[in-house]
C-alpha cells in the first residue's frame, strides 16, 4: 500500500490478585514487571513486540499526504484473494468472513487490493472495552487495520466487529437526514493525559480533529457512522446536553444492534483484517487470572474522513 504506517501493540496480563477477578481494560497502572515474567507469571513469548517505556522517544506530528485507496483498484470478485483452494465462511449475514489457506506474505499486487477491499479473519498464517475505531482523533485516520495473535487465554478475549454501514441504514430516513451535515470533534486529549496518568509515554502532542457523524466509504460510496465514545468528544454547533444525548443514542446504537455485529474467536497466529472507514470494534475482558492476551496492531492510515449530500434509499 502506498500508505504511511504506525505500529502498535498490547499486551493484557491480568493482575488483580487480591480480587481474583479480571482486571479493566485500563489498569491504574502499567505493571512492567508482570509483562517481563516476574511476580509468578510467565515471561511474554514474544517480548519485542511488547509496548517500550522511553520517555525519552518522541515522534513529530503526522503530516497531510494524498492518499489512493488501493480498494479502488480491486477487483470485487476477489479472484486473487480466493481461490479454488481457499476455504470460505461467512461469520453473520452483513459482516465478518473467516478465510482458510491464504498465505498473507504471498499475496500479489491484485490479492493484496482485494485485500484493501475486504474485512476478514485469516486462520493460522502467521507473517479499551469500548466499541471504537482506531484513532479517529488523526486528521487522516486509518483506513485498512490488521491485527495479529501472539498469545491468547485458554478460553476467552475475543473481538467484536460492527459494521457501521448497517448501523447507518438501520436508522430512519429522518434520521440519517438529519445527522448530514452535523460534524463532531474527536479527541487524543483525554487518551494523552490518561496514559502520563498511568505510568504511561507521551510519544507525541495529542491532537483534535474534526470528523462527519456521517462518513462516505472511498471505494464504495457506502455511508456509515462515524462516532465512537472513545474519541468522539462533542457535535459541532450543540449544546453539551444535546451533543451527549445524540452521542450516546449513536454509540449505544453501534454497540447494541447484534443483527449487525461478527464475533470473531482467537486461534494461534491468527490474523484480522479490517476497514477502519466503516468498522467499529471492542475486545471482551473475560478470561481467567494470570493468562495473557497479547496482540499486536499495524495500522495504514488513510484518506482524511469526508461527506456527500444525503440520498433517500
Amino acid at each position: 500500500m502506498d500508505t504511511q504506517t504506525t505500529q502498535g501493540s498490547a499486551a493484557r496480563l491480568l493482575a488483580d490478585q487480591s480480587q481474583g477477578q479480571c482486571k479493566s481494560r485500563i489498569p491504574t497502572s502499567y505493571d512492567k514487571a508482570a509483562e517481563a515474567g516476574l511476580e509468578g507469571y510467565p515471561a511474554a513469548k514474544y517480548p519485542h513486540y511488547l509496548p517500550t517505556w522511553d520517555p525519552n522517544q518522541k515522534y513529530p506530528p503526522l503530516k497531510p499526504f494524498d492518499h489512493h485507496d488501493r480498494g479502488r483498484d480491486a477487483d470485487p470478485s476477489f479472484p486473487e484473494l480466493i481461490s479454488k483452494d481457499v476455504s470460505v465462511k461467512h461469520l453473520s449475514p452483513t459482516i465478518g468472513t473467516e478465510i482458510s489457506g491464504v498465505q498473507l506474505s504471498r499475496l500479489s499486487a491484485a490479492g493484496k487490493d482485494q485485500l484493501a477491499r475486504s474485512s476478514v479473519y485469516f486462520e493460522a498464517h502467521t507473517t479499551s472495552v469500548v466499541w471504537h475505531s482506531d484513532v479517529t482523533y488523526e486528521a487522516q485516520p486509518p483506513g485498512i487495520a490488521f491485527i495479529y495473535l501472539l498469545e491468547k487465554p485458554e478460553t476467552g478475549g475475543d473481538t467484536l466487529f460492527a459494521d457501521t454501514v448497517q448501523a447507518y441504514r438501520r436508522l430512519s430516513p429522518a434520521m440519517q437526514e438529519r445527522l448530514h451535515g452535523l460534524t463532531a470533534t474527536h479527541s487524543a486529549v483525554e487518551q494523552a493525559n490518561a496514559s502520563k496518568v498511568r505510568g504511561g509515554t507521551l510519544r507525541r502532542e495529542p491532537i483534535v480533529s474534526t470528523h462527519p457523524i456521517v462518513r462516505t466509504h472511498p471505494v464504495t460510496g457506502e455511508k456509515a457512522l462515524f462516532v465512537n465514545p472513545q474519541s468522539t468528544w462533542e457535535i459541532v454547533g450543540f449544546k453539551k446536553e444535546e451533543s451527549a444525548m445524540l452521542l450516546k443514542f449513536l454509540q449505544d446504537h453501534i454497540a447494541t444492534g447484534a443483527d449487525f455485529h461478527a464475533r470473531m474467536k482467537w486461534e494461534d497466529n491468527s490474523v484480522i483484517v479490517w476497514d477502519n472507514c466503516n468498522t467499529a470494534h471492542t475486545a471482551i475482558v473475560d478470561w481467567e487470572d494470570g493468562q495473557r492476551r497479547h496482540v499486536a496492531r499495524l495500522t495504514s492510515l488513510g484518506e482524511k474522513p469526508y461527506e456527500t449530500p444525503y440520498a433517500a434509499s
